[in-house]
């Protein structure tokens, strides 16, 4: 592979908060997450111009074997990772922020300690606890963003469907760090989206494009990179189909290009919470003269069993793992169970 190689692997798993693979592959990983979620309305509570504190605690752990599942693909070969979310880190409050909307609900902003994941490149099967887990369906890997740290985000609708939604945020934060980094280290992720929400008598929908530019980092040694990301979606009663394409420039992304496409089904078998979603990416390598394109197809089926438990199981297949020269295809079964109070 080339320092170069091990050089481009070393910054997605810097961006993954992962360690370095172990001496000997494994085939079998298993974790689990812990969460504690709240909301205190403060200003205003039940109108549009509400203010509220918004906090996440969150422990991550492996269940029984040497690696949880986010670290899994490091071992099969495959450039990004097929089980998101579920990684390893101590109880950390994950986030911790501010909330503020004004003039009728039409402007929002929010303050502290938060991931950008869950603010930009809105869609709604890309949650990896509950949908997807495939990191191109969820994380998006043309995107150099970071993780959990402090950011200010805003939101701005001129007309109801409209939005325009930008933000700052820190390149050095983590699970386990503060917000300090913010503003000693000034590294910063940027990023502006411009989306319209679709509403049709068969359904609602969203398409958006994102813009992003993400500084070098001295800690790291990870170049400065810009990109952009178009992704929709449209609900035709039952049927949900989505898209997204990705771009990045600079090489701290882990893509170059992406292409993201599948269908997600609600009630099925007239069950109203089970949800079938089928999808399939592409993505070309920034240094595609190291590694070469990469496929994958995910399929996954959530029963809900009862008002607080539900279960996944989901299939990915890989076409062309990019970082294991001795397989064409890979298949990786999963199942996901979790419960909500």
């Amino acid at each position: 592979m080339g320092k170069r190689g091990e050089q481009e692997l070393l910054q997605i798993y810097d961006a993954l908060e992962l360690s370095p693979p172990p001496l000997f592959p494994v085939k079998d990983a298993a974790g689990g997450i812990v969460e504690l979620q709240g909301t205190w309305t403060v200003i205003r509570p039940n109108t549009p111009n509400k203010g509220f504190i918004a906090f996440s605690l969150e422990n991550r752990h492996k269940l029984g074997t040497e690696i949880p599942p986010q670290n899994l693909f490091l071992d099969d070969g495959s450039y990004w990772p097929s089980g998101m979310a579920f990684g390893e880190f101590k109880s950390s409050l994950i986030g911790f922020y501010y909330e503020q909307y004004m003039f009728d609900g039409r402007f929002g902003v929010r303050v502290g300690k938060t991931i950008p994941f869950g603010i930009y490149d809105y869609f709604s099967l890309k949650n990896p606890k509950t949908s997807f887990s495939d990191a191109n369906l969820t994380l998006n890997t043309a995107i150099a963003q970071p993780t959990f740290g402090f950011g200010v985000a805003a939101v701005y609708r001129p007309v109801e469907q409209l939005y325009i939604l930008g933000g700052v945020h820190d390149l050095n934060g983590g699970p386990h760090r503060g917000i300090e980094t913010f503003f000693t280290e000034n590294e910063y992720y940027k990023a502006i989206e411009v989306g319209w929400d679709s509403k049709f008598e068969h359904g609602d929908g969203n398409i958006h494009v994102l813009c992003w530019h993400s500084d070098k980092r001295q800690s790291t040694g990870s170049p400065e990179t810009w990109g952009i990301t178009v992704g929709g979606e449209q609900a035709f009663g039952r049927f949900l189909p989505f898209f997204r394409y990705g771009y990045s420039d600079g090489g701290a992304a882990a893509l170059q290009h992406m292409i993201v496409g599948g269908l997600g089904i609600t009630e099925m078998f007239g069950r109203q919470n089970d949800v079938l979603g089928i999808g399939a990416s592409w993505g070309r390598p920034f240094f595609s003269d190291i590694f070469i394109d990469q496929s994958s197809v995910e399929v996954f089926y959530r029963a809900q069993l009862t008002k607080e438990f539900q279960l996944t199981a989901s299939v990915n297949y890989i076409i062309d793992p990019a970082v294991n020269l001795d397989a064409d295809e890979i298949t990786v079964i999963g199942i996901r169970g979790r419960a909500a109070f």
